[in-house]
């Protein structure tokens, strides 16, 4: 099957700062890919790259097929965009926008576009510049859905939304899973939107890919590990030759230490694995913390581990 969009050494600099660094990753048709890192973690600029609205230092990206740089008009009207802070046209009534769009998109469908305006409680007398932020932003999904895309791209949707605006938001993108054809890459550093929608998470840190699988497989795949000093106290510098390792805390008083470790393979912790945590003291525990905390051990500063999981994800 073709990839909706793929990068082949894709890069980015800003000056002296690589803010992207060489990138070869494919997303394939179907379900929801979540782009989650921290803020500065080139996110944004990933997702203005493939959608052509910036040019790449090196290497390239397609969007279905068509490279980035080169965007026809007829791939665009199969790409839906959705951009941080949902600008608009903040003079025109909802039906004005919407009767525009229809007119740029020949598969625009109506009736999809008023059951997301009833969900937000939306008319379509109203200004876009009367909207709360959150009735903006399930003004301009339902926009995007209506026309009924292949791929649907969104740069943090859900930033800066109340809880209430949040919810209602992750309601709707729920809309979008329905058609089994449609590919959805969500690019948020919201670990509840990932858990909640994805059904595959690409992690950034640091301008590079870490961490590339199904959201399962990261919730499995990172341990907790908790370990005591048999003899005296660690130190900082005690966790370096632990392999897989994404960070490391040590309590106080120094005697104990909790690791997030990910694994090779399924079945846990490898034979090279085990033999650096014999040398490093007494296992007390091992568990699998869940997806939010295997996130956040990769998103969290530490140690830059090669890890196991970039790539896995097809």
């Amino acid at each position: 099957m073709e990839p909706v969009l793929t990068c082949t050494g894709l890069a980015k600099a800003y000056g002296k700062h690589l803010a992207l660094e060489p990138l070869d990753w494919e997303v394939h048709r179907g379900g929801v890919v979540a782009i989650l890192g921290r803020n500065g973690s080139c996110k944004s600029t990933l997702i203005r790259l493939v959608m052509g609205l910036e040019a790449p230092t090196a290497g390239g990206s397609t969007l279905l097929g068509c490279p980035s740089t080169e965007l026809t008009p007829e791939i665009r009207e199969r790409v839906g965009y959705l951009i941080e802070g949902h600008p608009t046209h903040t003079h025109l009534r909802v039906r004005q926008l919407a009767a525009s769009e229809a007119d740029l998109h020949p598969r625009f469908e109506a009736s999809i576009l008023d059951r997301v305006l009833d969900h937000f409680r939306i008319e379509p007398e109203q200004k876009a510049g009367s909207l709360s932020r959150g009735q903006r932003g399930g003004l301009m999904l339902g926009l995007a859905l209506a026309a009924q895309p292949e791929l649907l791209v969104m740069d943090d949707p859900t930033l800066g939304l109340d809880p209430v605006a949040k919810r209602a938001l992750r309601e709707a993108l729920l809309f979008t899973t329905r058609d089994p054809g449609r590919t959805v890459v969500i690019a948020t550093h919201d670990l509840a939107d990932v858990e909640r929608l994805a059904d595959r998470v690409a992690v950034f840190d640091r301008g590079s890919l870490r961490a590339w699988c199904s959201t399962e497989v990261l919730g499995e795949r990172v341990l907790r590990v908790r370990v005591s000093a048999v003899d005296g106290s660690f130190t900082d510098e005690a966790f370096g030759h632990v392999p897989g390792l994404l960070t490391g805390r040590i309590d106080p008083g120094g005697s104990e230490a909790e690791l997030m470790i990910v694994t090779p393979s399924e079945a846990g912790l490898d034979e090279e694995q085990e033999d650096a945590l014999d040398r490093l003291g007494r296992v007390e525990a091992v568990v699998q913390p869940g997806f939010e905390a295997a996130a956040m051990a990769y998103l969290e500063e530490g140690p830059v581990s090669e890890g196991f999981l970039a790539g896995v994800a097809s």
